[in-house]
């Protein structure tokens, strides 16, 4: 029977639940390491591995602790895949549907989100938080990481501009994204944004079984944009996309097949704001 404990002390200090065995591993981020910033001497990476999930949690927390941030972050996220793997083989050998799915992954999205809040970028440490208090809403530790990291946002101003990267998370470390840059034009027409949306969607194996790509130009009259196609079906696919300080809601009507996306692949959700990047990626998939 597996046992997790987590326990958070006025000082700050954090002891992990590891959720492969019954080890506890101490973490301790003191008040300046959530003030980091990428100006400390950073030594040349080398190509990480671990092949269980005490070994990356182990790993990961002996690199962050010693300053190599980046070796760090490929750890946990490497922990990550092996844990959902782990939790997806556990639901298929109960041959039905359990609770928790996301448990052994949890302590892992949380180092994810220390391991970020550490190299400075806040944003993204966000993304993992929510993560996290999306798999288990009433985990301390990710309820603490997120304190930590509003405190740190609020301090900053937010960008009003629909400009940015947009993230939602995907599964195995890796996530769906919208690049939102605006179109001003000319002054007498309504501005519009250009976007391009990468999504896809993992089954229960090692690979992802969907992808999709997008890419497109839609009017925005005020905070809120409409995309239309009809290229891959005659029923069309409609993208709706709402804008909030550091958030976008995305509505997606049509299925994958009418988007022209592969098998689940959905556009739909909240996707968190984590650069101010505009240029759209090349797409490698």
């Amino acid at each position: 029977m597996r046992t997790h404990c987590f326990f958070v002390s006025e000082d700050s200090t954090i002891l992990l639940r590891m959720s492969a065995c019954q080890l506890l591993i101490l973490l301790v981020i003191s008040a300046s390491c959530f003030g980091q910033t990428g100006n400390q001497h950073v030594q040349p990476q080398k190509a990480v591995t671990c092949k269980t999930l005490s070994a990356c949690n182990q790993r990961g927390t002996a690199a962050l602790k010693a300053g190599r941030t980046e070796e760090a972050i490929k750890l946990f996220e490497e922990q990550v895949s092996l844990a959902e793997l782990f939790d997806i083989e556990r639901q298929q050998k109960a041959q039905t549907r359990i609770s928790g799915l996301c448990q052994s992954a949890l302590t892992a999205y949380n180092n994810l989100a220390v391991a970020y809040m550490h190299k400075g970028d806040y944003l993204q440490a966000r993304a993992w938080a929510a993560t996290a208090i999306a798999c288990d809403k009433k985990d301390q530790a990710a309820q603490f990481n997120m304190r930590k990291i509003e405190e740190r946002l609020s301090s900053s101003p937010r960008s009003k501009s629909p400009d940015g990267t947009y993230v939602q998370y995907a599964g195995r470390a890796s996530w769906q994204t919208f690049v939102v840059e605006i179109i001003d034009g000319n002054p007498s027409l309504q501005r519009s944004i250009h976007f391009c949306f990468s999504g896809l969607y993992w089954g229960m194996g090692e690979g992802p079984s969907g992808l999709g790509d997008l890419e497109g130009t839609a009017p925005m009259p005020d905070m809120k944009a409409e995309y239309f196609s009809h290229e891959f079906s005659d029923k069309g696919c409609t993208l709706t996309l709402e804008f909030h300080p550091n958030r976008l809601e995305v509505l997606q009507t049509g299925d994958d097949f009418d988007c022209g996306f592969g098998h689940n692949v959905s556009a739909s959700g909240t996707y968190l704001r984590v650069s101010a990047n505009t240029k759209c990626p090349e797409q490698e998939r």
